[in-house]
């Protein structure tokens, strides 16, 4: 339809406002190159000599502090961006990963009116209607929401998460321009194009709007409250359907102390030694039976209750883990309590994208020295997050690109670690994670569990011996008569495709131009036997056309072929 082109060319021209502001932020934080690499420097209409002073102190620090503070000015897209970027440490390296963690959204809260009227406008109903009360101060403000206090008419205390106006117009255009950037950077850059940027931008924009919705955190809200509703040591806030839109959460006001205080708690009469064993457990209960997992556990998610009961906040991003991962998570752990090299590499294998390894034995080599330098010690002394960042160098050096729920649970684990060891300097974090990985094993053991597995065999085995005389006879027919073929696919490596890709152009041009030039040398050869007007020195003009082209092109051609000759 003509319609679209004219919607496109609209959406490209709403673009450029912020095009001009991101390449000028680029800029004043010393990232000329990449200005440079997609040639649209001009656009940001910066020069050098325009810099100032803040902008040259800005430039002498650290490339990976720089990138981080270039997020946080870009807004909410681009810091929800670099925080989800530290959880993929196949794609960063470790100086730029932990500066990605220090990642926070420095915002300013929007009008408590303005928010007052969004909650009116969602729920279709007057403030009175609904709340006896409506503080309109906010709590807290971060990029995509900010939170309110108030009181339901029933008496009940509720915090409303208010969605920032308009944010979702901002998100949609910034996931745009990353888009078109990733896209560009895949076809021209080949060290970019092995990290599959479109695919990871793609990834990040699916979170980022699932984000957005709020019925969606509402829902996991729900979920994690029924898996942990025996839990006592732990208490999800209650969501109240009727009263959460898309933009609006409503849900019972918990509030606490901050978990990573812990002198402060100390001096509440909480015991901080058992609160950082909970924690711990927490986590692996989550990751290793419930598949289901907080993602961004950071201590500004986190309170302790006066009780000492843990309450944890904002579950817009969670990992969902199928049980065959869970079975090589834990795998992966009782590997390295056990330092067995072998477990260790299959569970990494099985967990990756491709399931195979270029070379399994320097791999499984690389994790023996990788035991030596980094298992070879009481589990009190092992720090699961800076053995698992070792790890993932490892996998980056073989490049093996996981699955990417696994950097996320990796993530997790790691944020939880250093929770507990703020509130117990002494404890065994990965201790704490293998009574779990133990207990998967076991419950496979079990009869029930080893009567249902040898069902679910014994009724494939009777299938395949059902239908195998079929399916022979279909092969044997499909063979005889030459409709068989077996596909066959080449994965190409990125540096050699660009030159490959080269090479195959040049000889289907050269090709092109020797059929034209010898198409026009015989027609010219034909036409010279005619006396089609106008004649010049008894040969037609068309003759005397076609046989100079064909000449000309194959002189050029032949010129062009002795030039590379000597060159090569």
């Amino acid at each position: 339809m003509i319609t679209d082109p004219l919607k496109a060319a609209a959406d490209a021209w709403s673009q450029i406002p912020r095009f001009k502001e991101i390449f000028g932020i680029a800029y004043r934080y010393g990232f000329t190159d990449f200005l440079n690499l997609v040639h649209l420097h001009q656009l940001s209409e910066f020069r050098a000599k325009h810099l100032s002073e803040e902008g040259k102190i800005i430039q002498e620090k650290p490339a990976a502090e720089r990138f981080r503070l270039a997020l946080e000015e870009l807004g909410p897209t681009y810091v929800k961006f670099g925080q989800i970027l530290s959880s993929r440490r196949d794609l960063v390296n470790e100086e730029f990963y932990n500066e990605l963690r220090k990642l926070q959204d420095h915002v300013q809260p929007f009008s408590g009116e303005e928010a007052r009227d969004i909650v009116c406008k969602e729920l279709g109903r007057r403030m009175e209607e609904t709340f006896k009360s409506f503080d309109l101060k906010p709590i807290a403000a971060a990029s995509i929401a900010q939170v309110h206090s108030a009181v339901l008419c029933d008496g009940t205390h509720a915090a409303i998460k208010i969605q920032r106006p308009n944010i979702r117009k901002k998100i949609e255009v910034d996931l745009l321009i990353l888009k078109e950037v990733a896209k560009f950077l895949e076809k021209h850059v080949e060290q970019a194009a092995v990290l599959n940027p479109t695919g990871v931008v793609e990834d990040f924009a699916k979170t980022l709007l699932k984000e957005l919705d709020f019925q969606n955190e509402a829902q996991n809200m729900e979920r994690f409250a029924r898996e942990f509703s025996d839990n006592e040591c732990i208490r999800i806030a209650k969501v109240y359907r009727e009263f959460t839109t898309e933009h609006v959460l409503t849900m019972d006001f918990l509030s606490g102390m901050r978990i990573d205080r812990p002198t402060e708690l100390q001096a509440e009469g909480i015991d901080t030694k058992a609160l950082s064993e909970r924690v711990s457990v927490m986590i692996f209960n989550q990751v290793l039976e419930h598949g289901f997992f907080h993602g961004d556990p950071h201590p500004g998610n986190m309170a302790v209750q006066p009780d000492g009961v843990l309450v944890l906040y904002d579950y817009g991003m969670m990992g969902h883990l199928t049980p065959t991962l869970r079975d090589q998570i834990a795998d992966l752990l009782m590997g390295l309590t056990d330092s067995d090299s072998g477990r260790i590499m299959q569970a990494l294998i099985g967990m990756s994208d491709s399931g195979c390894v270029d070379h399994p034995q320097k791999m499984k080599a690389d994790i023996e020295a990788f035991n030596d330098n980094y298992l070879n010690k009481p589990l009190k002394d092992i720090n699961i997050g800076y053995v698992m960042n070792r790890l993932l160098d490892l996998l980056m050096a073989h490049k093996l690109r996981m699955k990417g729920v696994f950097y996320l649970g990796i993530k997790a684990l790691s944020q939880i670690e250093a929770v507990g060891l703020i509130l117990n300097p002494d404890l065994n974090f990965i201790a704490m994670g293998r009574p779990h990985a133990q207990k998967i094993f076991t419950d496979k053991l079990r009869w029930s569990n080893l009567r249902k597995t040898f069902g679910g065999l014994l009724l494939d085995v009777t299938r395949l011996v059902e239908h195998l005389p079929g399916d022979v006879r279909e092969f044997y027919s499909r063979l005889r008569n030459g409709y068989f073929s077996i596909p066959v696919q080449h994965k190409i490596d990125p540096e050699g495709f660009e030159p490959l890709r080269k090479t195959l152009h040049q000889i289907a041009n050269r090709l092109a131009q020797a059929i034209l030039s010898a198409a026009l040398l015989i027609t010219g050869g034909l036409l010279a036997r005619t006396e089609i007007p106008p004649v010049i020195f008894n040969l037609s003009l068309l003759a005397w056309l076609c046989m100079g082209l064909g000449l000309l092109i194959a002189a050029r051609l032949g010129w062009k072929i002795w030039k590379d000759g000597n060159q090569g």
